[in-house]
């Protein structure tokens, strides 16, 4: 039997043949991947199964494992796998895939004349046999076999071919009819699944040819899934577009997860696909209620072209499931395209449904999918608006605020003040100011039904400008924020929730004037009524820590600031912004208590996060005052007013008056240490502190930080200038005011300038 009754014996054009039965070439940008090509090499083992969806890379593998036997001369043959393939056809192609590969399969069989069709696959066996030596071969796309009797066929190869041969097979998944599960068991066959060929970090990073930045690479990491064809398509993105923080869904991506992952779907699959992937995670329940069906998890687990796809997710101890990213998008842009009412209508429900279950952002983005702005709003107002801050963090709020259009938060008062909440904690106070005004010529008439809940929220804000805003102490505006603060905090009908902050936000308003035990009183108040809220274990445990430290408590102040350091990074808080206002604290007392070895670590400047996020004066000027001095002591005066300089800067532009004041009088303390009187008196008189030394001690418009910095600047000046009677009578007033208020640290200052007088 000849090469050309071999073709005739099948229905397969010619030409076609040959591509059935040629290695494909190498992809260009293949990635060498040394331990999975080891572990898939032929070593004696019967066979080599590689199971993956589409898109992992199971055809250049296997491709590449064939080209490597061949160069080390190892006959390898290929055959590509079709639907059409019945049981004739199938054998002729065999044998034609090893005998291109150089095994003489014909000569054997005319040794005993020409076999019938049936004893063909006994030929090539038996030629494989009597050639001695390894060879391979590689069966791809073999799920593509349905036909029974070509199932039967693949069997006996898999169960009697020679121990020289070592069969290769690459599938989506496992056909039913081919018994691999008994070769599997036994460890005659290697099984390579999604796991392995899935791609690690580093594996990217290989691919991608370039050094990414962590953040990125982890971001990549993260959205890819370690699926090779979704890193590949986002190469080309980059390429075509370096500036892309993130890309879409191509439309060269779209067309391969139609024609290539989906392939073979009918219709009524493709639309429930279409319609799964809206959803961000999928659990029965949710899954059921969107769809109005019942058990639909069991269908979707249950679709050849998601396996390896779905992401096992656990969320409150029940099991759901996470689609790629990239179908989850390529769904939701197909389906706005094809049918943009379903698209609406399916993310309202989504929304809804979500919003019931209180994932507030995640309902809120999906509404705002839907182009649903009065949805939008009303899940957020009804999660609780500016307190939903307190009860899952400020990156919570501010995912929740970016749903909202403009036109929506003109519309509803309470979600003005949420934004404003967003605006302070990431440093846009100018913003937050007009944002906060544009609330209140907004704001319900008395009467109306959210009008409590306005008030409410109000107050919050208003606390929240008094402490981001930096406002001073006797202003009218803070006084009446505290009164109301008292007044709502005490009511016997007010919600647990927000009794607890506006405790919280008294603990804070008494701390910075100095008045302690009255911040440690609504400290414990916060706590009784809240304390099972990882927000207020960390909020309360750092300003405990902070009214330690001022009273020279530091072993109390260290052992407090550490556990607000560990809650704040901690699920669920997870709030890397709390944490470096803890971190200033941390060290800042380093510095107070002389700990050089861990200063030696600490970064030079001050932290971005307090300039492009906002800060309160307490984590400033801990922060500032930190910097300052550990910068002095590394690279001398001049640098360490440079540090101080840009930060006075900022709290002039940012109109940040109790900030302005403190760093002013650090500004005028190290000029005078340095001997540069002039430049000392001239930033005195710039910063505006004042001129009699009474005033500079006083408490009752200020809070104790600007007193003590102003204090301590006005007294270096003294020194420096050489007015001793007037420096030790402003140094006896000062001993006395810090020891009234319980101001060990201050006192301490105080005493050390003093020495020279």
């Amino acid at each position: 039997m000849d090469r050309k009754r071999i073709v005739a014996a099948t229905t397969t054009p010619p030409w076609l043949m040959r591509e059935k039965v040629a290695i494909p070439d190498r992809v260009t940008g293949y990635f060498h991947r040394p331990e999975l090509m080891e572990f898939i090499r032929h070593t004696g083992r019967r066979g080599t199964v590689l199971t993956a969806p589409g898109g992992f890379g199971k055809t250049t593998l296997l491709s590449e494992y064939c080209r490597r036997a061949r160069e080390a001369g190892i006959l390898a043959g290929w055959l590509t796998l079709d639907i059409p393939d019945a049981p004739q056809i199938l054998e002729a192609h065999l044998v034609l895939a090893l005998e291109e590969a150089g095994l003489n399969v014909l000569g054997v069989a005319d040794d005993a004349g020409e076999p019938p069709a049936s004893s063909r696959i006994d030929g090539l066996l038996r030629a494989i046999a009597e050639y001695g030596k390894a060879c391979v071969l590689a069966l791809d796309e073999l799920d593509r076999i349905d036909d029974p009797e070509s199932l039967k066929l693949v069997n006996t190869l898999l169960h009697w071919a020679p121990r020289n041969l070592s069969i290769a097979i690459a599938c989506r998944e496992l056909p039913p009819g081919v018994d691999i599960g008994s070769l599997l068991l036994s460890g005659h066959t290697a099984l390579v699944d999604t796991s392995r060929l899935r791609f690690s970090s580093a594996d990217i990073a290989g691919f991608l040819g370039i050094r990414l930045p962590r953040r990125e690479l982890r971001a990549l990491v993260r959205e890819s899934g370690g699926w090779p064809i979704a890193v590949r398509i986002a190469q080309n993105e980059r390429q075509r577009s370096p500036s892309a923080e993130r890309p879409g869904v191509p439309e060269v991506a779209g067309n391969w997860i139609e024609s290539r992952l989906w392939r073979g779907l009918d219709a009524q699959d493709r639309a429930f696909l279409l319609d799964v992937g809206l959803l961000d995670r999928i659990d029965g329940a949710q899954l059921d209620e969107v769809l109005e069906g019942h058990d639909l998890i069991r269908r979707v687990r249950a679709m050849p072209a998601l396996a390896g796809l779905l992401e096992s997710v656990r969320v409150d101890q029940s099991d759901s499931w996470r689609l790629h990213p990239l179908i989850r998008e390529h769904c939701n842009q197909t389906l706005r395209k094809e049918n943009p009412e379903r698209f609406r209508s399916l993310h309202r429900k989504i929304a809804e449904a979500l919003a019931r279950r209180g994932e507030t952002v995640t309902a809120m983005r999906h509404a705002a999918r839907a182009d649903a702005g009065e949805l939008t709003a009303r899940i957020l107002e009804e999660a609780g608006a500016v307190r939903l801050w307190h009860r899952e963090g400020i990156g919570c709020l501010q995912s929740a605020c970016r749903q909202l259009t403009p036109e929506v938060t003109t519309r509803h008062p309470r979600l003005a003040l949420a934004r404003c909440v967003v605006e302070m904690t990431t440093g846009r106070l100018g913003e937050a100011r007009r944002t906060y005004l544009t609330a209140i010529e907004a704001r319900p008439e008395p009467d109306a039904v959210d009008a409590r809940d306005f008030e409410i929220d109000d107050c919050i804000v208003r606390g929240m400008l008094c402490l981001y805003g930096s406002e001073p102490l006797d202003s009218e505006f803070r006084k009446a924020t505290l009164v109301d603060f008292v007044r709502l905090a005490t009511e016997p009908d007010i919600d647990a929730a927000i009794g607890a902050t506006l405790a919280f936000g008294l603990c804070i308003g008494y701390n910075l004037s100095a008045e302690f035990d009255a911040s440690l009183h609504w400290a414990a108040w916060a706590e009784q009524r809240l304390g099972s809220s990882p927000y207020v274990q960390m909020c309360v445990a750092l300003y405990r820590g902070y009214v330690a430290m001022a009273r020279g408590q530091a072993t109390d102040a260290a052992a407090l600031y550490a556990g607000a350091y560990r809650t704040a990074l901690a699920p669920p808080l997870q709030d890397p912004g709390q944490a470096v206002f803890v971190e200033a604290a941390i060290r800042e007392l380093d510095l107070e208590t002389h700990q050089a070895a861990r200063l030696e670590r600490v970064p030079a400047g001050i932290p971005e996060r307090l300039f492009t996020g906002g800060a309160p004066l307490t984590a400033f000027a801990a922060a500032s005052g930190t910097s300052a001095e550990v910068t002095r002591l590394r690279n001398g005066v001049d640098a360490a007013v440079e540090v101080v300089d840009e930060a006075f800067e900022y709290a002039v532009q940012q109109e940040l008056p109790a900030l302005v004041r403190y760093l002013g009088g650090m500004r005028v303390h190290l000029l005078a240490a340095a001997g540069r009187i002039g430049a000392a008196e001239s930033a005195w008189r710039r910063a505006g502190l004042p001129d009699e030394d009474a005033q500079c001690l006083q408490l009752d418009g200020q809070s104790w930080r600007e007193l003590e910095s102003i204090a301590c600047a006005r007294l270096q000046l003294l020194i420096a200038t050489e007015r001793y009677d007037a420096g030790r009578r402003f140094a006896n007033a000062l001993f006395s005011v810090a020891a009234q208020r319980g101001l060990r640290r201050t006192w301490m200052r105080g005493l050390a300038l003093s020495v020279a007088l």
